[in-house]
């Protein structure tokens, strides 16, 4: 489906002979992108060896990407700002701190549907402070 388009320039907008502006058609196909981060992206990680990276972001969201193509491959809802990362050094494990102190694991050997498999509470009732940093040993 071809899309009409104004051409813009950060100078002076071309015009012709009729003092109208300049037109470009697009032919190229849009891609569908998906939903990607929406606030501030805080944190980045390489999963293991791999081309695939983890993000956390002030949307309240992880994320898992495929870094050669840009493709998202999975999007976790996580109900609270996420405030620091750290992966395992095969890749399999994600570690998430959050703003609400918060600790979560979750087991992204599915890159497509991360799992969840520990949380804990890093608090006392009423004193809620922020996971800050996070740090997983390199022998696993």
């Amino acid at each position: 489906m071809p899309i009409e388009a104004e051409k813009m320039d950060m100078g002076e907008e071309e015009e012709d002979e009729n003092n109208e502006k300049t037109k470009q058609v697009l032919t190229d196909p849009l891609n569908l992108l998906g939903r990607y981060h929406v606030e501030k992206i805080t944190g980045v990680r390489e999963l293991g060896k791999s081309t695939q990276l983890v993000t956390i972001s002030n949307d309240e969201t992880i994320a898992i990407w495929e870094a050669t193509t840009g493709q998202q491959l999975s999007l976790k809802d996580c109900f609270s700002q996420q405030t620091a990362l750290d992966t395992s050094a095969d890749g399999k494990a994600v570690f998430v701190g959050s703003a609400m102190g918060m600790f979560r694991a979750y087991d992204v050997t599915n890159r497509k549907d991360p799992r969840l498999v520990r949380q804990l509470k890093l608090f006392n009732e009423g004193e809620k402070e922020p996971v800050t940093s996070i740090a997983s040993s390199s022998d696993g």
